[in-house]
């Protein structure tokens, strides 16, 4: 998985965070999109 500066992904357990140089992690009370990048990325793989 290739990344561009200032972008990636944090893999914490099973929680995912997509975050960018100038912003932070998503929120833990949006689980649903934390879900669906998990899928994206399951997808990918």
């Amino acid at each position: 998985m290739s990344l561009e500066p200032g972008e990636g992904y944090i893999i914490d357990d099973q929680s995912l965070w997509n975050y960018a140089s100038s912003h932070k992690p998503i929120d833990q009370s949006q689980p649903s999109i934390r879900n669906i990048l998990g899928f994206v990325l399951k997808i990918d793989h």
